[in-house]
C-alpha cells in the first residue's frame, strides 16, 4: 500500500507538465489522502481552478498578478508550480 505526500504527488506534477504523460485517473480517485487532497489534485491536472486568466476571459476586469509572489499572471500552471512562494511551501 503506497503512502501520499504532497512531494510525490508535486514531482508526479513536473514530470507530466514536462512529458505529456497520460495521468492515471483511477490512481488520483482510490489514492489515501483526504477528499480535498484528491480533488485539489484533480482541479489542478486539469486546470480548472478558478484563476484570474479564466476570471478575464469570461469578462471581469482584473489586474492578472499572483497574490503570493506579484511577479507573473495569476494561472493555474504558475500558481501550482512555478510561483516561487509555493514551491517554498
Amino acid at each position: 500500500m503506497a503512502v501520499f505526500s504532497v512531494k510525490t504527488a508535486y514531482n508526479y506534477l513536473m514530470d507530466l507538465e514536462q512529458f505529456n504523460d497520460p495521468w492515471p485517473w483511477k490512481e488520483i480517485w482510490k489514492a489515501r489522502a483526504p477528499f480535498k487532497v484528491v480533488l485539489l489534485t484533480w482541479l489542478v491536472v486539469w486546470k480548472a481552478s478558478l484563476t484570474h486568466d479564466k476570471l478575464q476571459r469570461r469578462g471581469f476586469h482584473l489586474c492578472s498578478r499572483c497574490f503570493l509572489c506579484h511577479q507573473e499572471a495569476e494561472a493555474n500552471g504558475h500558481l501550482f508550480l512555478h510561483c516561487s512562494i509555493t514551491r517554498q511551501l
